[in-house]
């Protein structure tokens, strides 16, 4: 230890709790949590780190979503419950494969399990869809003589994710998706 850090602790009080290394920088941690080396990089990186959260911040929360930001073809997991007017339950689980066209039309291929049972073969669905600016949404999917199915979203992850409930009554359903395919222009 040389004189100077030896000085400065002995008219502080403090005690040498050893040195902490991460990434090329040491700092020696004193008690009261004094940094005594490595202060000047901490300060410029810890700078550097809090502009470059200043500024993701910023874009992030000024996002603006449309429905082309949602164009392409993304893999949904559906988990949830039915809830019939007698008080039975069915449970949902099940997977899509649904493509955005960008201009707020929609085709969807699933297979959902209602209490563990799957239907052979894959449903083919349309729909349609609106996004509103603030990256929230909605969209109805249709499926035959099946009544539509209206579900509330919202696009996360500059369009890359997209997280879904069903607003319909009695159902109690979710559903997450991840972009698999994004179209050729």
């Amino acid at each position: 230890m040389d004189g100077a850090n030896a000085l400065s602790k002995k008219n502080l009080g403090h005690h040498d709790l050893g040195t902490m290394t991460w990434g090329i920088m040491t700092w020696r941690i004193m008690t009261w949590g004094t940094i005594k080396r490595g202060t000047m990089k901490l300060r410029i990186s810890l700078l550097l780190l809090t502009l470059a959260l200043a500024v993701s911040s910023t874009l992030t929360a000024h996002a603006v979503c449309s429905n082309a930001t949602i164009q392409g073809t993304y893999a949904f997991t559906i988990h949830g419950t039915i809830l019939n007017s007698d008080g039975s339950t069915l449970l949902i689980d099940g997977l899509a494969k649904t493509t955005f066209d960008g201009k707020g039309n929609l085709t969807q291929l699933d297979a959902v399990a209602v209490n563990g049972n799957v239907a052979p073969g894959w449903a083919s669905n349309t729909g349609t869809y609106v996004v509103n600016p603030d990256c929230t949404g909605t969209f109805t999917v249709t499926n035959g003589n099946q009544p539509p199915v209206h579900l509330q979203m919202i696009i996360a992850r500059s369009g890359n994710t997209i997280h879904d409930v069903v607003t319909d009554p009695g159902f109690a359903t979710t559903a997450e998706a991840e972009r698999v395919g994004v179209p050729k222009q």
